[in-house]
């Protein structure tokens, strides 16, 4: 995430946008309809005719104030109450496995581990979207 948030790129093309994206994204095994889905829905057309990502470049100064740390969220968590599913991309470096099993000892909580996908799982496959209709619907 740091090597790419805040930057502003343009690109000529849709295409080329997606592309971008493809090359570092974590999210998995997804087809070309959803990748489209999802360039077309981060990008915006600007008006000298380029493809922008729809984000603002601002964030980056809040992201690289001060370096990555580690953040204790155990007393947040303990105040949850009620069902819980968690979702985590089997390649996340972000929510790592252990923690991950520290947080499904919490009572009422469960577990969706998406196989080939890292930080965040887009939920676009007919198999998660089915995992969170029965968690939901429970």
């Amino acid at each position: 995430i740091g090597q790419y948030v805040g930057r502003d790129p343009d690109f000529e093309s849709i295409d080329a946008l997606e592309a971008a994206m493809r090359s570092v994204s974590p999210f998995g095994d997804l087809t070309a309809e959803q990748w489209r889905h999802l360039s077309l829905n981060v990008a915006r057309h600007d008006p000298d005719g380029r493809w922008r990502f729809r984000s603002d470049p601002g964030i980056a100064k809040v992201f690289h104030a001060a370096p990555p740390a580690e953040v204790d969220l155990r007393r947040f968590w303990a105040n949850v109450h009620g069902p819980v599913l968690v979702i985590r991309g089997e390649n996340s470096d972000l929510l790592l496995p252990e923690t991950l099993d520290e947080m499904c000892r919490r009572p009422h909580t469960e577990r969706l581990v998406v196989a080939r996908t890292g930080h965040a799982p887009m939920l676009m496959d007919d198999s998660q979207v089915a995992a969170v209709r029965r968690f939901l619907l429970r």
